[in-house]
């Protein structure tokens, strides 16, 4: 910007004497008239022309922009933009006396322009290697800033400073030419001045009640800037910086957007939208910032279009701005006309990058099969020659919304395009490699079963301890006991809870099916399943004579234990029945999470309550006989300590039954005939026999009643 920015350098004019230099005047030629050939403006052109809508065009510019404008973009806030949802032009060059070859690269926003000015020398890390013109001063005073002390003399631009283009009475930049020497009010005064069109300014006390005061005077342009601007250039909010959202100052200088103030601040009547309305304004070096009662919170402060109004001033093109984004985002599948969505997508995506348990092989392969697709690779092998035949054969619409979908994850935070998409597709223009993607599915598979078992993605691929919680034997030994607080969902009786706080499955029913003859022959046709808790004695644990659930399980049915002090991944579970014991591998994932300690009345505890989560899981043998076991976790002493070689816990129950594919045999050694159906005369000895069977579930459900006749 040379010595009219903010940034440090030589500074050989001041900006007040620059505004005195140019001349400006309320008068002047129309906007109209600059357009006239006598000027020269069409020639020479130093950038191309007119665009609806650019990206920023390098990522220094991506960087400036996004800052405080991707949040907007993305509806994570709403909020006054700052540079415009995207550029109108591209990458340009301009003439610039000091910049290499004496042109430099800038672009035209809605709000501004961004310049790199010293692309040789510059810190591309500071945030002053990206300029935003000093346009406000060029449109005020007429003089168009070529160099660093260079000027090419213009007119005043007669646009207006804010509102709608067609306002006759609103003020325009040149309005402000005869105002720039007008001196600062008070700190904390009420800002009651009007300006109107022609300059001239009246005091009208009634504005008063508005409650808008002055908030400092800038000590370099001597003007005071009104509370509400200057409140808004030291604000904070959602910013996005180095691939992440994060709550920031908006701007790391308070007048790097603005740039000083250059007049003070006054009230106009304004058209906006075809109403005119009370608004505040005031024209800094690079911005005039209005205050619009009345407005939304977020929407308060804007800032004017003055790359609009610079970039027709400058070229005679007078571009129309292009259409807003959806007020919550950009779409790539067309949506209903006035659709609003509840949640931005931006935070869809992010609420669904936080809730996901592994990144999606299949939704990487598709877009990195579509990227290579829509970038014309030719395919690398028979699965890529199927997908892009796919391809092909999709309309043009949908190959669009394609390319779109390609873009917004290219435009993802990077750490949120890794948590929906596995980083084994690089997203470039790697080929898909079936091996590759079979064992990258395989492992999301793996990753996704774990969760559902342990809560966690990587218990099952890699075994981990928990914690080991000492406790006190009866002698005062040293123990380290393994406890079992679950089996699978259901509480057991380590639980330490009262008969009245377990839940009615948790405890054990007698069932007794129940036959029902509906049609009298007395034979039955149907069946009715009665169950109630069952007393003492019991075939496990009891509370008060209340016999506790023993949980059913097939065999080679898988189990998960939930308890403390699984500390050893080397950890088994012990079968007994009668006299016989059987120890069965078990695979560990500890609570890590879960503190060793706490302190309670101003002493230490271990904490080996319900609250630890170790968990076990364990498979019960395919040939195992059917009946009720106890089983307990046995954990080898690996700690160092306690006189043990390993711990173990009391016993719990389970009931192993048949596997589904088990077959029975009916055996009988005496069977008595109950009826006589044939007389003695015909001297029969044949027997026939009649079974009658109803299926029960493990959930204590009936299937359908059954009658075979032998």
């Amino acid at each position: 910007m040379g010595n009219f920015t903010s940034s440090p350098g030589n500074r050989s004019l001041s900006r007040r004497r620059l505004l005195k230099m140019s001349g400006a005047a309320a008068g002047g030629i129309t906007l109209s008239s600059l357009y006239g050939s006598q000027l020269g403006l069409h020639a020479p052109r130093f950038g191309p022309r007119l665009t609806q809508a650019a990206p920023p065009a390098n990522e220094h510019f991506q960087r400036t922009w996004e800052r405080t404008d991707r949040p907007v973009v993305e509806g994570m806030v709403s909020r006054t933009w700052m540079w415009g949802p995207e550029a109108f032009t591209g990458a340009m060059t301009e003439p610039y006396a000091e910049s290499p070859e004496e042109m430099r690269t800038v672009q035209y926003f809605d709000k501004a322009r961004m310049e790199i000015t010293h692309p040789d020398s510059g810190d591309p890390t500071s945030i002053w290697y990206v300029t935003n013109g000093l346009l406000v001063v060029e449109l005020v005073s007429g003089r168009m800033q070529t160099g660093d002390n260079t000027f090419v003399d213009r007119t005043p631009a007669q646009v207006n400073v804010a509102g709608d283009g067609d306002d006759p009475t609103g003020p325009t930049y040149a309005t402000f030419g005869p105002l720039l020497d007008a001196a600062p009010l008070a700190v904390n005064s009420a800002i009651v001045q009007r300006v109107d069109r022609a300059g001239n300014v009246t005091s009208d006390p009634a504005l008063a009640d508005q409650g808008i005061l002055t908030g400092i005077v800038d000590d370099v342009t001597n003007h005071s800037i009104a509370a509400p601007f200057w409140e808004f250039m030291n604000s904070s909010g959602l910013v996005y910086e180095n691939g992440s959202y994060s709550q920031d100052n908006l701007f790391e200088n308070a007048y790097f957007a603005t740039g000083r103030p250059i007049s003070e601040p006054y009230w106009a009547d304004v058209k906006v939208a075809g109403t005119v309305r009370l608004v505040l304004m005031q024209c800094f070096e690079r911005r005039c910032m209005t205050y619009t009662p009345g407005n939304q919170p977020g929407w308060l402060v804007e800032a004017g279009n003055v790359g609009l109004h610079y970039y027709a001033w400058r070229y005679g093109d007078d571009p129309e701005p292009p259409p807003p984004p959806p007020p919550l985002g950009d779409f790539c599948v067309p949506v209903p006309e006035g659709y609003k969505p509840k949640t931005a997508p931006a935070a869809k995506l992010q609420k669904l990058a936080e809730n996901s348990v592994a990144p999606s092989t299949l939704a990487s392969m598709f877009f990195q099969l579509g990227r290579r697709y829509m970038a014309g690779h030719s395919p690398a092998n028979e699965l890529e020659v199927a997908a892009f035949e796919a391809f092909g054969n999709l309309p043009q619409a949908t190959r669009d919304i394609l390319q779109c979908s390609l873009e917004k994850i290219d435009d993802l935070a990077p750490e949120v395009r890794d948590q929906l998409f596995d980083p084994r597709f690089d997203l470039s223009d790697t080929a898909v490699n079936p091996e590759d993607l079979a064992n990258t599915l395989a492992l999301e598979i793996v990753m996704r079963a774990s969760q559902t078992m342990f809560g966690d993605a990587e218990c099952m691929t890699e075994e981990r301890p928990g914690l080991a919680r000492v406790s006190a034997g009866i002698d005062g030994e040293i123990l380290f006991t393994p406890t079992i607080f679950r089996i699978n969902d259901l509480r057991t009786i380590e639980f330490r809870l009262t008969l009245q706080q377990y839940e009615s499955d948790e405890l054990q029913q007698v069932c007794t099916v129940v036959p029902i003859d509906g049609d009298g022959d007395g034979v039955p046709d149907s069946s009715q399943l009665n169950c109630q808790t069952q007393m003492a004695p019991c075939p496990g644990h009891m509370i008060d004579n209340v016999c506790m659930r023993v949980p059913e399980v097939r065999a080679g049915e898988m189990v998960k234990l939930t308890g403390a002090n699984y500390f050893n991944v080397a950890a088994k579970v012990r079968f007994q029945i009668g006299e016989t014991t059987r120890d069965v591998e078990a695979h560990v994932c500890g609570d890590l999470e879960t503190p060793l300690t706490e302190t309670v009345d101003g002493s230490e505890r271990v904490i080996r309550d319900n609250r630890v989560q170790d968990q076990l899981t364990f498979q019960v043998p395919m040939d195992l006989a059917s009946g009720v076991y106890m089983i307990q976790v046995v954990v080898p002493n690996n700690t160092g300590t306690g006189p043990f070689p390993e711990y173990f816990g009391i016993y719990e129950y389970i009931r192993v039954v048949a596997p589904p594919t088990a077959t029975f045999d009916i055996a009988s050694e005496v069977l008595t005939c109950i009826e006589e159906t044939s007389p003695a005369s015909f001297g029969s000895d044949e027997v026939g026999l009649r079974i009658v069977t109803v299926p029960i579930e493990l959930n204590g459900t009936l299937g359908a009643f059954r009658d075979h006749k032998f």
